[in-house]
């Protein structure tokens, strides 16, 4: 789920350190054409990351169930695998 938020993430800390290491090679204009393009990629990191809050307020914690011991009813015990659904075979209601 969040495997796209951390590579935009690395791109931007990617052009940060490009910028970082080579602003005195570059003419200012072209800094400032390279620090655009930051803030460009900073605004997609944000926009994303306020999806993701959004899908997770709005989908996933409405339906999030404690039970009165504490205990998540949606996650598996600790140490073992999250279950998985059983995959299409092409026969049953699933495909209708």
């Amino acid at each position: 789920m969040f495997e796209d938020l951390v590579e935009t993430c690395q791109e931007l800390q990617q052009m940060l350190t490009d910028v970082q290491e080579n602003y005195g090679d570059f003419h200012p204009d072209d800094v400032i054409e390279m620090l655009r393009n930051c803030l460009v990629k900073s605004a997609e990191l944000h926009r994303d990351i306020g999806a993701k809050r959004a899908y997770i307020r709005l989908s996933i914690l409405p339906g999030w169930e404690v039970t009165q011991r504490g205990d998540d009813a949606g996650m598996p015990p600790a140490g073992q695998p999250p279950p998985t659904k059983p995959p299409v075979t092409g026969e049953g209601k699933e495909l209708l």
